[in-house]
């Protein structure tokens, strides 16, 4: 059985990751972006909440990065 490997609670680290290497260039795309991730299809599978609560902790992340002065988006 697959098994999904994005952690909400690790967000930060990916999300600066995938806007450093220049994959995504807002927050929108970068929704859109892990949206579409076996993660995130396993996840989806498991719990149709998924979209809202994915959501909910990738703008804290954001919020965080950019607080830090990490990214701008």
């Amino acid at each position: 059985m697959l098994e999904g490997r994005i952690d909400p609670a690790r967000f930060d680290q990916l999300a600066l990751q995938i806007v450093a290497a220049g994959i995504v260039d807002t927050d929108e795309d970068l929704l859109a972006f892990l949206g579409q991730t076996l993660s995130a299809h396993i996840a989806r599978h498991n719990n149709r909440a998924l979209d809202a609560v994915w959501q909910r902790e990738l703008a804290k992340a954001l919020a965080s990065l950019q607080a830090w002065g990490f990214v701008r988006l």
